[in-house]
């Protein structure tokens, strides 16, 4: 079973890590990855308006690294993985 942040679907053997959206900006140094990624279109908003709350990191097949933004907080994306484990 997959995790759903909005309209996307992530295996759980694809994330590599869920963080609090907050707590990780602070850092300029992840401000800067984070603006990175969305220059080479590695970054994608899930939210539908609301306001992110998470970030998953997450590998592709070809074990690309995505960021995304969701809009649920990091213990709701915790307790859906669980269930999809």
């Amino acid at each position: 079973m997959n995790l759903h942040i909005g309209d996307q679907s992530i295996p759980p053997k694809d994330i590599l890590g869920l963080f609090d959206l907050d707590a990780i900006t602070m850092e300029k140094s992840t401000r800067d990855t984070l603006n990175k990624a969305q220059a080479n279109g590695l970054l994608r908003d899930f939210c539908a308006g609301e306001l992110p709350r998470s970030l998953v990191l997450a590998v592709d097949k070809a074990q690309q690294a995505w960021y995304y933004l969701a809009a649920p907080n990091t213990a709701t994306l915790r307790k859906r993985m669980r269930v999809a484990l």
